[in-house]
């Protein structure tokens, strides 16, 4: 389990900068199409087709955020359930969200490769579309790997005896500063 996870880690910090770099892209491309339309009447061509593209390229945060356990939680509800009630909820939801993710990939997968045998490219700048499919699938693949691996660290949790409480890296960070701050009060009182 630990190299698995050692490998997903490397391969995240990969798609962070993938996913960075999408967004900078898309937001790029949105400011000079502005400037360019209103000041000169001259919008970028395939700015669509563009933006569809930039929005393929942020996919690979969402293995990011599973795997730093940096996704939203919404537990307004599920909050006050006792232990009990906190696994059958995770017993349903987690497996379902790991189910989906795969889903999304073989779907990818198969756009892949539809994609490759006919030859189907972005209509206004004529650029092909199956590297963008194979991103996502790839994205996908690996965003459905660290779904995984969050559901049975999840679970093993539970199974230890505990309530998982899912400790972010900035929780950690925090933490981390908080407990260097009391050793250098604890020693400047002594």
């Amino acid at each position: 389990m630990h190299s698995v996870l050692k490998v997903l880690r490397r391969i995240v910090d990969v798609f962070n900068v993938v996913a960075i770099a999408g967004l900078l892209f898309l937001m790029l491309l949105t400011f000079f199409n502005v400037i360019l339309r209103y000041l000169f009447n001259s919008p970028i061509t395939g700015t669509y087709e563009m933006t569809r593209m930039g929005m393929i390229l942020l996919t690979p945060s969402i293995a990011v955020t599973t795997l730093a356990k940096q996704n939203i939680w919404v537990d307004v509800l599920t909050s006050h359930f006792n232990r009990v009630g906190q696994i059958i909820v995770d017993a349903i939801t987690l497996p379902t969200s790991v189910l989906i993710m795969g889903l999304m990939a073989w779907q990818a997968y198969v756009m892949s490769i539809r994609s490759i045998t006919k030859g189907t490219h972005f209509t206004a700048i004529m650029l092909y579309e199956w590297p963008f499919r194979i991103v996502f699938f790839i994205a996908m693949s690996v965003a459905t790997l660290a779904a995984i691996v969050f559901t049975v660290e999840r679970l093993l949790q539970y199974r230890n005896g505990g309530t998982p409480h899912d400790e972010t890296e900035v929780d950690a960070a925090i933490k981390k500063l908080r407990d260097m701050e009391e050793k250098e009060n604890g020693g400047n009182m002594q």
